[in-house]
C-alpha cells in the first residue's frame, strides 16, 4: 500500500509537536507522553494506544494527543477510527495540513466499502481535503498521488493519470511510476481505443503513445500497435523507460504467432533493466 505509516514516523512527528507548544522536559504532559511511547517503540502498540487513549481524557484539548492516536489507528489501517481523530483536529484548526492529509486517505479508504450514497459523502469529503491542500500547498508530501488513487476508485481515469503524472513530474518515484503505468492500462482497458484516442490527442507523450499502442493491439491492429513501439524504442528523448515498450512489444509479437520475435524482445527487456 502507498500510505502505509512508519514506525519512525511518529516519534519524530510528536517530537515536533512538542516542541512546537512549549512544554518543558519537567511537565507532567511530556512525562506521560515518553511512558506512552516507550511502550510504542517496544512494538506494544495496543498498551500505547490505550495510555493515549487515558491521555486524551486528561488533556482533551490537545492536538498533540489527537495526531498520536490518528496516527496509530491510520498505521493500523482503521480508518474510521482515524478519520474521527483528524476531524477533532480539524475542528480546532482547518489549517492543519498533516490532518487534512490523513483525513482525506481515510475517507477515501471508508467510502470504499460503503453503498453508493454514504460512499459518495466519504469520497466527497476526501476530494475537499485533497483539494485544499493542493490549494495550500501543490506538493504538500504526496498529495496529488493520493488523490489520483481515489480518481481511480471512481474510475475516473484520464484525471487520475494526470495527478500521477504531476506527483512523477515533481518525484519521481518506482511506486508512482507503477501506478502512472496501472492507470493507463486500466483506461485503456476500460474505455477502449477511441474514448483513449481522443484523450491521447490532447494530452501527447511517450507513455500515452505506449498505451495507444496497447489500445491497437487489443483491436488486433497489430500493424498499428507495432508501428508505435518501434518509434518509441528508436526515440532517443528516453522519457520513458525501455522495458515496458519491449516487454508490450513481446506481447504484441507472441499474439501474433511470432515466438522468435517475442522471445528476442523479452530479452531486451530483461537486458534493459536497471
Amino acid at each position: 500500500m502507498f500510505y502505509l505509516l512508519r514506525k519512525n514516523s511518529l516519534p519524530l512527528l510528536l517530537f515536533l509537536l512538542i516542541l512546537r507548544s512549549g512544554l518543558t522536559a519537567q511537565s507532567e504532559f511530556l512525562q506521560l507522553y515518553r511512558q506512552g511511547l516507550v511502550d510504542y517503540q517496544s512494538g506494544y502498540i495496543q498498551g500505547a494506544y490505550h495510555h493515549f487513549r487515558e491521555m486524551n481524557k486528561q488533556y482533551p484539548d490537545s492536538v498533540q494527543i489527537l495526531h498520536i492516536l490518528g496516527q496509530i489507528d491510520f498505521g493500523r489501517e482503521q480508518w474510521k477510527k482515524a478519520a474521527g481523530w483528524y476531524d477533532k483536529i480539524a475542528s480546532k484548526d482547518s489549517t492543519d495540513l498533516h490532518a487534512r492529509y490523513y483525513s482525506a486517505i481515510c475517507y477515501r479508504e471508508t467510502g470504499k466499502f460503503k453503498a453508493l450514497v454514504l460512499r459518495k459523502r466519504d469520497w466527497d469529503r476526501a476530494e475537499k481535503n485533497f483539494l485544499f491542500l493542493i490549494d495550500s500547498l501543490d506538493h504538500f508530501k504526496d498529495t496529488p498521488l493520493q488523490y489520483a488513487i481515489l480518481q481511480k476508485y471512481r474510475k475516473n481515469y484520464a484525471e487520475a493519470i494526470e495527478l500521477a503524472e504531476k506527483q512523477f513530474s515533481s518525484q519521481k518515484s518506482a511506486q508512482t511510476g507503477i501506478l502512472l503505468h496501472r492507470y493507463y492500462a486500466s483506461f485503456v482497458h476500460n474505455k477502449g481505443l477511441k474514448i483513449f484516442n481522443e484523450w491521447a490527442n490532447k494530452n501527447p507523450g511517450p507513455r500515452t503513445r505506449l498505451y495507444l499502442a496497447d489500445a491497437h493491439r487489443l483491436e488486433k491492429d497489430y500493424a498499428t500497435a507495432d508501428s508505435y513501439y518501434a518509434a518509441l524504442l528508436q526515440d532517443s528523448s528516453k522519457t520513458i523507460s525501455p522495458v515496458p515498450v519491449y516487454l508490450a512489444y513481446s506481447k504484441s509479437k507472441i499474439e501474433q504467432n511470432q515466438s522468435d520475435s517475442s522471445k528476442y524482445y523479452m530479452v531486451q527487456a530483461i537486458e534493459a533493466i536497471d
